[in-house]
Order: structure tokens, then C-alpha cells, then sequence
């Protein structure tokens, strides 16, 4: 079976995304910016590390917010202010043909005969979130690490698991030392093949954070990801649903008591 060319709307749909929408390093960037959520070694009065421990959470989801407010203004320019213009010339002809008795007459007329190209336009708009989301969330973290200059190695894109803390070399000198992290914005991702790799590196101190909220988060499969001995990091308004749960912690929590625990022997 042959490869099915890229249609026009695609290609237009691609090339654009490619000049105009960033990467998700540089938008998560941005939105730390927006935020002033500047460390002290990049400029005078930046969020002293200690404040950015104690208030971890309420941070992250300020940065987990506005990051998507920042995405939105890329794809606002993207989508509305240079794919649509082109696919209107693409179309020029059969919507110059378009005539009506009022202007929502002529604009429903030509929604109508745009809506193939529309929905196609959406529909990579809502593949292109889901694609990145996990990414966003990851340097969103890592970004918070960085600001409570917590020590951390990122790992290589083919592993499962995202961060090493404070480092490869302490994870293999004494991994009960150090703290094995992954960042999962959403458990509908494959975390049962993270969960498998972190026990077979035997990590005494594992994690999985997400940003789900708590109707995302049955019992039976948080039990199922503590059946691996992995915490599961949520938000601290999520965490009071499973107060009772050895397996769930708050960032509040990994923040200022996990961290602070084993930050002593690095």
C-alpha cells in the first residue's frame, strides 16, 4: 500500500505550527516569566529556594495553568491569524461564488462549505495538546526544581522515566538516597510500563506525578500503582481524598518533607 500524500489543509496546518508555535521548553518558559517565577542566580530579587519549597504546589499549578494560557495566544496566532486566511484563499473560489440576503447568511454559507477543512483544522489542534501536554508538564516541574534548586538529571527522551534526583551518579552510588520521578500529566498515558521500569531499578524512592484531579483517580488504580511501591504525587487538594492512602502524597508533602529528608545526604 502506497503513502497517502498530505493534503493542502495539512501541509498549510504543519508549516504553520512549525514557524509560529514554540516548543514546549520555551513555552513553559514563558509562563514562568509571565509569573516572575525567577530564580535568585538570574537576577537580584528572583523566589528565594526556600519560598518556592514551601509554597510547591500552589506554584506548580499556577505555572500548570498559565502555561496553557500561553500555548493559546501561539495558537490563536497559528490557527486564526494565518491558517484560516490561507485556507480561505485556498477556497477563494467557491467562496467568492457564495452569495446571501445578510452577512450570517454568507458567513453560515461559507462555515458550511469550510467545515471539512475546519474540522480538520481542530482536530490536529486537539492532537497537537495531547502530544505535548506530557511534555509541558514535564519542564513545568523540572522548571520548579530548578527554583527550589533542587539538584536533578533529566533523562534521555527513550526512557520512561524523567528525572534522576540529585543525580545519576548518587541514584547508582545509593539509591535509597536518591529519588527516582516521573512526570505523567495524565494517567490515561502508558504508566503501567513506567511503574514495571521503576521496580527493576529497585528505586527506594520513586514517584509519579500527574495533574489529574480526583474523579480522574479511582482507587483501584491508585492501589494498582502502589502495588509497585510508587507514590503517586497529586495536588494538595487532591491529596485530601486519600488523606488515609500510604501510597498518595501531596507536592506540599514531597516538597518539604520527602525532599527535605534526603536532601541532608547529597
Amino acid at each position: 500500500m502506497g503513502v497517502v500524500p498530505e493534503n493542502e489543509v495539512s501541509r498549510i496546518v504543519r508549516k504553520v505550527r512549525k514557524n509560529v508555535i514554540p516548543s514546549s521548553e520555551r513555552i513553559v518558559e514563558e509562563a514562568f516569566h509571565d509569573l516572575d517565577y525567577i530564580s535568585e542566580t538570574m537576577i537580584v530579587e528572583g523566589i528565594k529556594p526556600g519560598y518556592a519549597l514551601a509554597n510547591f504546589n500552589d506554584m506548580l499549578r499556577r505555572v500548570f495553568e498559565h502555561t496553557l494560557n500561553v500555548l493559546e495566544k501561539y495558537e490563536e496566532e497559528a490557527y486564526a491569524k494565518q491558517v484560516l486566511p490561507q485556507i480561505c484563499e485556498l477556497r477563494s473560489e467557491v467562496l467568492s461564488s457564495i452569495e446571501g440576503s445578510s452577512n450570517v447568511e454568507i458567513v453560515s454559507r461559507g462555515i458550511y462549505h469550510l467545515y471539512d477543512d475546519l474540522w480538520q483544522i481542530m482536530l490536529s489542534r486537539s492532537q497537537s495538546r495531547k502530544q505535548r501536554g506530557g511534555k509541558d508538564w514535564e519542564w513545568e516541574i523540572a522548571g520548579m526544581l530548578d527554583l527550589a534548586e533542587i539538584p536533578f538529571k533529566m533523562q534521555s527522551a527513550h526512557l520512561r522515566t524523567d528525572f534522576l534526583i540529585p543525580s545519576a551518579v548518587a541514584f547508582e552510588h545509593d539509591r535509597t538516597k536518591a529519588i527516582l520521578l516521573s512526570a505523567k500529566r495524565s494517567l490515561r498515558e502508558r504508566w503501567a510500563h513506567l511503574a514495571e521500569e521503576i521496580q527493576r531499578t529497585r528505586a527506594a524512592n520513586a514517584y509519579l506525578a500527574v495533574a489529574e484531579e480526583t474523579e480522574a483517580l479511582p482507587l483501584s488504580k491508585v492501589n494498582q500503582i502502589w502495588h509497585y511501591n510508587v507514590h503517586l504525587l497529586v495536588w494538595d487538594h487532591v491529596k485530601e481524598a486519600f488523606a488515609d492512602h500510604p501510597g498518595v502524597m501531596s507536592y506540599s508533602q514531597f516538597a518539604n518533607e520527602e525532599i527535605q529528608a534526603l536532601q541532608r545526604h547529597w
